[in-house]
């Protein structure tokens, strides 16, 4: 470090050293000014940067506070979980969706609540959203605590990399099992007749078209009509009231629906006329059913305290044997049940050309 000279020193100088050495005092002090200058620079850039991050953070942690609280108080079940379904954190509404406390449901696995019959679309959906697809409504079924199963629609964001990190897996579940449901009630009401819950007639017509359409690519392929029609009915509703008569028509759709075979497809297309559509059976296997049929019709039927008793005449007609589509299929049965009751009824008939 150099010192300035001393007093004695510098009466020592010539006027030309002077100059020189006064020169070289502004010029430090010229050089220390620029260096505190600097320094004050760099110190108010320092304060700057150190509100800059103090605001930084506070709008980090104003945003970390409203997401917290988005968290806890959505009325949606929020899951951040790994890549291979492990739970990270659930929020509060895991509890009035499914019934868990947040801790019962932490240790668990999105597989081993689901419904087996999703498990497989869900693998599918999962992979969607690991190539980046966004997930939106996908619809599956968790299991409640007291072990019913809840429709949950689910929206999954894709993960995102950041600085080369994927973001943790986010996804929000909506209730919507009692709209599922109001849909699944009208679906069936739609396809279903309102008094004996059997599927009804624009149901059976169609699938009467479907099964022609898929058993005629087979060379073997046999679709089978039976028509039923009630014999005695009109005098239960004549002499005992309607009441009575649809209390009869329940008890037949019933016991019809349990003659046939499993896969047989039992309707009521109106009145007391019922129907049924049968696949790839030999006459035998219709001879059968059609015997099965007529007896338990003929079982006497308990309304209150009386018993009534109502019979059948059953009509059959067969693709290809007789009838080429579904409009002969239907008028070939008709007429062959018709000759059964001008025959003496309550008994079934095959339509012979």
């Amino acid at each position: 470090m150099t010192f300035p000279p001393m007093q004695t020193d510098l009466d020592r100088l010539t006027p030309i050293e002077m100059l020189e050495y006064v020169r070289s005092q502004v010029d430090r002090l010229a050089a220390l000014e620029q260096k505190i200058s600097a320094l004050e620079q760099e110190r108010q850039t320092l304060r700057d940067s150190a509100c800059d991050l103090e605001c930084r953070l506070k709008r980090y942690e104003t945003s970390e506070d409203e997401w917290n609280w988005f968290f806890t108080n959505s009325p949606d079940m929020l899951i951040v979980h790994e890549a291979d379904g492990r739970l990270k954190r659930v929020s509060p509404a895991v509890t009035r969706v499914l019934g868990y406390t947040t801790e019962e449901f932490l240790p668990l696995t999105l597989v081993s609540v689901m419904h087996p019959d999703d498990l497989e679309r869900t693998r599918l959906h999962l992979q969607n959203i690991a190539t980046g697809v966004d997930g939106i409504n996908f619809e599956c079924r968790l299991r409640h605590k007291d072990g019913s199963w809840r429709w949950l629609a689910w929206t999954t964001p894709a993960p995102k990399l950041y600085d080369g990190v994927a973001s943790p897996a986010f996804a929000m579940a909506r209730d919507i099992t009692e709209s599922k449901l109001s849909q699944q009630e009208l679906l069936y009401r739609a396809q279903h007749d309102a008094l004996t819950g059997l599927t009804n007639r624009a149901t059976f017509d169609q699938a009467v078209q479907q099964a022609l359409a898929r058993n005629g690519r087979q060379a073997d392929g046999r679709v089978s009509l039976m028509l039923l029609d009630l014999d005695g009915f009109k005098t239960v509703n004549d002499t005992h009231g309607h009441l009575a008569g649809d209390a009869v028509l329940r008890t037949v759709a019933q016991r019809l629906a349990n003659a046939g075979r499993k896969g047989d497809l039992v309707a009521r297309l109106g009145g007391d006329e019922f129907s049924c559509l049968l696949e790839g059976a030999p006459t035998e296997a219709l001879d059968s059913v059609a015997q099965r049929m007529l007896a338990v019709i003929r079982l006497p039927i308990a309304i209150g305290d009386i018993e009534v008793q109502v019979g059948c005449s059953i009509g059959i007609a067969t693709f290809p044997t007789t009838a080429a589509d579904a409009t002969a299929l239907f008028e070939q049965a008709d007429r062959a049940m018709y000759g059964v009751k001008q025959r003496g009824k309550q008994a079934a008939a095959h339509f012979h050309c």
